[in-house]
């Protein structure tokens, strides 16, 4: 008998695990998975407007904290806000230092944020951007506007906005340069320029760092030191 009976208990055991199996993996009852971190991070990057390539985006405010509705404005690159951005170009453009916020569109809008990526609507928060080491145009998804510099003033503090991809007067203000933090860095200082009226200039430029592959690395950004000449270097004046 206790064959028997062994036998019995493991067939029913088996119909069992078969049918939980069945409707554990029943794809009508499956749920969408959603990554733990939310959307592929891609590469930590500045951006950087084209046309001025040592001003970058930055969100508005104390580095310590980030609120909802924070203005995004263009700031010189050494004290700007990093960014998670998509590697193929199109998603989410998070906040490093906090990566709750994304850069947000607000719909029927000429208004650029920064909103929590979990609480504002889907179609705000995704962009289209060139690929890191490229210029071109930042789009949101659901409109034909791009992210804009006001009259391409670079001030410090300027606010950004979403404008008419297609106005072709302004277009150059709308070309900014994904550029990823971990691939450039500061050259030595050129030598200083000759004075001209009581001050000289000189500048330096990021270059690749020591990395592999660094001949496919392109490099942008650039910044001057200007000082005040000598007195008898200006007395020629």
């Amino acid at each position: 008998m206790w064959p028997i009976f062994t036998l019995l208990a493991a067939g029913l055991w088996l119909v069992a695990a078969l049918l939980f199996h069945r409707r554990s993996s029943d794809p009508g009852e499956a749920q969408p998975r959603r990554l733990a971190d939310g959307w592929e991070e891609g590469e930590t990057a500045y951006i950087a407007f084209a046309s001025s390539p040592n001003k970058c985006w930055k969100a508005l405010g104390p580095q310590t904290s980030v609120t909802n509705g924070v203005a995004l404005v263009i700031w010189d690159c050494h004290n700007a806000d990093k960014f998670l951005v998509p590697s193929n170009g199109f998603g989410m453009i998070r906040l490093e230092r906090d990566k709750r916020f994304c850069l947000d569109a607000p719909g029927g809008t000429h208004q650029l944020q920064v909103w929590h990526c979990d609480d504002a609507p889907g179609t705000n928060v995704q962009f289209t951007l060139p690929t890191p080491g490229n210029a071109g145009a930042v789009k949101p998804a659901q409109a034909s506007m791009c992210v804009d510099i006001p009259s391409g003033d670079t001030t410090n503090g300027r606010k950004l906005q979403q404008w008419d991809c297609n106005d072709a007067r302004v277009l150059q203000n709308m070309q900014f340069v994904v550029r990823a933090t971990s691939r450039c860095v500061w050259d030595v200082w050129e030598d200083w320029a000759d004075c001209q009226f009581c001050k000289k200039r000189r500048i330096r430029k990021e270059v690749p760092q020591d990395v592999v592959g660094k001949d496919k690395i392109t490099c942008h950004a650039r910044e001057s030191e200007v000082i005040a000449c000598e007195t008898t270097e200006c007395e020629k004046f």
